[in-house]
């Protein structure tokens, strides 16, 4: 390192300290500390701006930043002081503006989730069959017209993802620390469920018909098997509350939308039907950090609750509780 650098190192870090501390005695330095402060280089790479109001050499230092915060910093992990080079506060201030005025406006958002399913299925009605006695003959059971109800239920999981985009106002250190947001964006989920369905009542075969036809009747059940795909859109808006400094805004983020969905049952089988759903509703809660800088999308955890009740008589109500990964 040449002798007219700004740096020092190792026990040199003391001397600088302690001259600064010197001149910050003389009108001439007290006007240039107004202009700039100190950055302190961290050995891992990290930069602190501000200035350096307490040091113990070989035991630690303390940097107060723009924002009146005082951080403490142990000795050993400190690798450069640089005095008087940090930013002047009003440049500092201009530069954090400008860095949230584009973390505004349309960014990429997409997702990565985990998801628990349920399905409901509506009822079917189902007719006995097979013969009973009449004492002087048979008959068909279903000359009576007894039947029995149900509907399947089924419950899994899945994977599954979303890409789109989000609008978000404007974030303003000066301002509220409050932000509003739209976001539209289309996804793809793959689920499987294990499902317990009726198959129909069992034939009879030799009851009395008298008792056939006072008698109420059990359909029977079979588990199976049933893949689902389903292609969700989302079209709603997000209100964050939260706490914002000049480097990061930290908060929860609440999320509303229509979701309507395209969804394919039984996926790979001949029984397979499709339909489209209008009618979901998916809410969504983000724990979020988002960071001045860099202007990039950044990972924030996100629980989401997806409904679409049945459209018909024919048709499920489905719901699934998801949790991941969405970055904006």
């Amino acid at each position: 390192m040449s002798a007219g650098s700004s740096f020092v190192r190792g026990p040199a870090v003391a001397f600088g300290l302690i001259l600064a501390g010197d001149l910050a005695l003389s009108p001439r330095a007290v006007a240039a500390e107004r202009e700039a402060g100190d950055a302190v280089r961290l050995r891992d790479g990290r930069v602190v701006e501000g200035r350096v109001v307490e040091q113990a050499p070989g035991r630690w230092l303390v940097v107060e930043t723009e924002d009146g915060r005082r951080r403490t910093f142990a000795w050993d992990t400190v690798d450069e002081v640089d005095v008087g080079a940090a930013p002047r506060p009003a440049a500092m201030h201009a530069a954090t503006e400008d860095a949230w005025r584009r973390r505004s406006g349309v960014g990429v958002t997409y997702e990565l989730r985990l998801s628990l399913s349920a399905i409901a299925l509506p009822d079917q009605t189902f007719g006995v069959s097979g013969t009973c006695s009449t004492g002087t003959g048979t008959a068909p059971a279903s000359m009576y017209g007894q039947t029995a109800s149900d509907g399947a239920v089924g419950f899994g999981g899945g994977l599954g993802g979303r890409l789109g985009f989000m609008h978000r106002s404007r974030l303003d250190p000066d301002g509220a620390s409050s932000w509003w947001g739209f976001r539209a964006v289309a996804g793809l989920d793959l689920h499987a469920h294990h499902v317990r369905g009726p198959v129909g009542i069992p034939p009879l075969d030799g009851a009395i018909c008298s008792k056939v036809a006072k008698d109420s009747h059990q359909v029977a059940y079979e588990s199976s098997t049933q893949l689902v795909a389903s292609v969700p859109l989302v079209v709603g808006g997000l209100v964050a509350l939260g706490k914002l400094d000049a480097a990061r805004w930290k908060g929860v983020v609440l999320g509303a939308g229509w979701s309507p969905s395209f969804t394919h049952f039984g996926l790979a089988s001949s029984a397979a039907t499709s339909y489209l759903n209008p009618l979901g509703l998916e809410l969504t809660f983000d724990v979020t950090v988002i960071h001045a800088v860099p202007v990039r999308p950044e990972p924030h955890l996100r629980v989401a609750f997806f409904f679409a009740p049945p459209t018909d008589a024919q048709k499920p109500a489905i719901g699934t509780l998801s949790v991941g990964a969405v970055w904006y």
